[in-house]
């Protein structure tokens, strides 16, 4: 790479090899060039598809953006692209690879492959609220099952007040919305088949003696929140097979 001098401080150059040993320094260099093949990736997977983006739908997007970045003059909009950086060409190609991915996608997961995989995966969206008390000590862990059991003690202040886990604790031991797969498999098998509010355990794990309280199990549907985790999980899939599958030749 030729030495570019972008700008000087105090008559001291800043060039564009310092720019870039800076940017893989902090591992954003190989972010931007990973995202930068999948683009060309998929530029050429819509070409050899006959996927395009029209005149009037980059107009029409670009007019989308401007209004939600406040660019409603001349000047504010050569400001904006002055901060980047950036001419107004090169932000117009920007937009066109967004509008380009989303037709893609649209083509990659289609309606029809979103309800087939949310049929076959259904019970892997299976899902429930959950808490959790751990301790170091199995008699622990025993005594303060009794408590909750014998001695109707509240299971989240005992969480607060004895469980190891800082992340739970000063929740009162809600580690949130867990889905299937997510736990080892006998305390899945338990946790699923409870009855709301049962207490489950005392399970040995990596962390000590856990005892787990699940809420109402949660059965999925397939709603506008599903639809958009399932397109993601899919398209993100399908562009890391065309990046593999892509011939990638660096300079001698």
């Amino acid at each position: 790479m030729d030495e570019v001098v972008l700008l000087n401080v105090n008559d001291n150059p800043v060039t564009n090899s310092q720019i870039m040993i800076r940017l893989k320094a902090k591992g954003e260099y190989k972010k931007a060039l990973s995202e930068q093949m999948m683009n060309v990736a998929l530029k050429d997977y819509a070409q050899k598809n006959g996927i395009s983006v029209s005149d009037s739908e980059l107009q029409e997007y670009a007019d989308k953006k401007r209004k939600e970045l406040g660019l409603f003059s001349v000047t504010a909009t050569e400001k904006y692209f002055s901060n980047l950086g950036i001419n107004i060409d090169q932000w117009s190609d920007g937009l066109e690879e967004e509008l380009l991915k989303e037709k893609v996608k649209k083509t990659v997961a289609t309606e029809e492959k979103v309800k087939e995989y949310f049929e076959a995966n259904r019970l892997r969206f299976i899902c429930v609220p959950l808490h959790r008390i751990v301790v170091k000590e199995k008699s622990m862990a025993e005594e303060i099952r009794m408590q909750i059991e014998d001695e109707d003690e509240d299971f989240s202040a005992l969480a607060k007040k004895y469980s190891i886990d800082s992340s739970t604790a000063p929740t009162g031991g809600y580690m949130g919305v867990i889905r299937r797969g997510a736990l080892p498999v006998e305390v899945e098998a338990k946790v699923f088949s409870a009855a709301e509010n049962e207490l489950c355990g005392v399970f040995e794990d990596a962390d000590g003696y856990s005892l787990y309280k699940p809420g109402k199990v949660v059965y999925p549907e397939l709603d506008e929140a599903m639809k958009e985790n399932i397109i993601k999980g899919l398209f993100d899939l399908w562009t890391n097979n065309l990046l593999n599958s892509a011939t990638i030749k660096f300079p001698n």
